[in-house]
């Protein structure tokens, strides 16, 4: 019984369940097939008393259907609708997705909830609660795939905003250091210098790192 229970729960179902399936519901689409097959097999044997009688020819037939149905999988992270009418429902949405499919499956979506917030903010959209609603509202009736290409390009283009107002400051403390060099440049100059060079440096390893990710995504447009 061991090795019965588990060939059914490590064997059969291992492609789904790194998927994120649960053990117990890929246990209930196995016999479901199974009871399919077994549906078949009676109905063929009863061809010709369901011929006389259709009222056993169409149960038969809407228990097959039925069964059938349980079969089919369910679609995979990329092509799921995202459900987010409120808040709440997008909670909702949020938790069932983390229900269904691992962490390490879900950090691109989340990224890119959290990046098309920064991406309202940058838009002068003043409070937290308004942010929310204003990603809430492109995400919505959108694939899982179109909003991590979304939040993921808002993600590369904050960067870029970064880098180019860094960079802006870099240069005027620049000037600042070559007028001041003969007479000996302050050192609260030369500490800024340094700084924003180093940010400057993490940041355009992170937008490499995002084009990369990007570039991974597909650049099809969202949908």
């Amino acid at each position: 019984m061991r090795q019965r229970k588990a060939w059914l729960t490590d064997s059969f179902p291992t492609s789904e369940s790194k998927r994120g399936f649960p053990p117990s519901l890929l246990r209930v689409r196995f016999f479901l097939c199974f009871a399919l097959f077994v549906l078949f097999v009676a109905k063929a044997k009863l061809s010709l008393h369901a011929m006389k009688s259709p009222l056993v020819a169409c149960l038969l037939t809407v228990v097959c259907l039925g069964s059938l149905a349980g079969c089919t999988k369910p679609a995979d992270l990329p092509d799921i609708i995202v459900s987010a009418p409120s808040p709440a429902g997008f909670t909702r949405f949020r938790a069932d997705l983390g229900a269904r499919f691992p962490a390490d499956r879900l950090k691109d979506f989340d990224t890119a909830t959290q990046e098309l917030q920064l991406d309202a903010m940058n838009r002068d959209v003043a409070t937290s609660e308004a942010r929310e609603l204003d990603m809430l509202g492109v995400v919505n009736g959108k694939t899982v795939h179109a909003v991590v290409l979304l939040g993921w390009q808002a993600r590369k283009a904050r960067f870029l905003r970064e880098i180019a107002e860094l960079d802006r400051m870099l240069q005027h403390d620049l000037q600042q250091q070559a007028r001041t060099a003969a007479t000996g440049t302050p050192g609260s100059v030369l500490s800024r210098i340094q700084s924003e060079k180093e940010v400057i440096a993490r940041i355009q390893h992170n937008l490499a790192e995002t084009e990369r990710r990007l570039a991974e995504l597909g650049t099809t447009n969202a949908h």
